[in-house]
């Protein structure tokens, strides 16, 4: 991430799409190495996202991408959406549990 002014800019540099679900992404790569990937159901609902921290100074050229892995990553957290709840679980050891307000 660079910090441009007040503004904070994130750079990616590539997106895969999943096959199953058109137009859902199923990973974002970032330049500075970090991740995010998605998992949907066959009606492409959003079932789980994961974001993996990398390490400092780790660059991923455009295009192309990186797999993270005990070495180079410094956290994960993940959200589970199950029905009207999401349940968050950071750096694997704390889960917060919230329920979605809907209103029609």
């Amino acid at each position: 991430m660079r910090r441009l002014g007040y503004i904070l800019l994130t750079v990616f540099t590539t997106i895969l799409y999943c096959s199953e679900t058109v137009g859902m992404p199923k990973r974002i790569q970032f330049s500075a190495g970090h991740t995010t990937e998605y998992l949907y159901d066959a009606d492409g609902r959003k079932l789980r996202t994961v974001h993996r921290t990398a390490v400092p100074n780790m660059s991923v050229p455009l295009n192309q991408t990186a797999e993270l892995d005990a070495t180079n990553t410094l956290g994960k957290d993940s959200t589970d959406y199950v029905g009207s709840f999401i349940l968050r679980q950071e750096n694997t050891r704390d889960w917060t549990l919230s329920r979605i307000a809907l209103y029609v």
